[in-house]
């Protein structure tokens, strides 16, 4: 039983797509280092990131332990564009 390749490739692209637009905004805002990076990680990952997870955990009626759910998938985007964030500011 092996794993469908979709799961891998939606996931790389919509990070790549994450990643051009943390590019654009790290460019607009003058993001040039790592203390810029973790600051435009944060807001990133936390502004948008968590704060889209927090409504899908409050609204979508399927999921069994939505705050379990919301907590994990918020840490793991967030952490994803932090990462994203620091290396396109100090590539940048």
């Amino acid at each position: 039983m092996g794993s469908n390749p979709t799961s891998y490739v939606v996931p790389l692209i919509a990070y790549l797509v994450m990643a051009v637009a943390i590019g654009m905004i790290a460019a607009a805002t003058g993001s040039d280092g790592l203390a810029d990076g973790i600051v435009l990680g944060l807001v990133v990952g936390i502004g948008l990131a968590a704060a889209h997870a927090l409504v899908d955990a409050t609204f979508d009626p399927n999921k069994p332990q939505p705050w379990t759910w919301f907590a994990i998938t918020a840490t793991y985007h967030a952490l994803g564009l932090l990462i994203v964030a620091v290396l396109v500011s100090v590539w940048h």
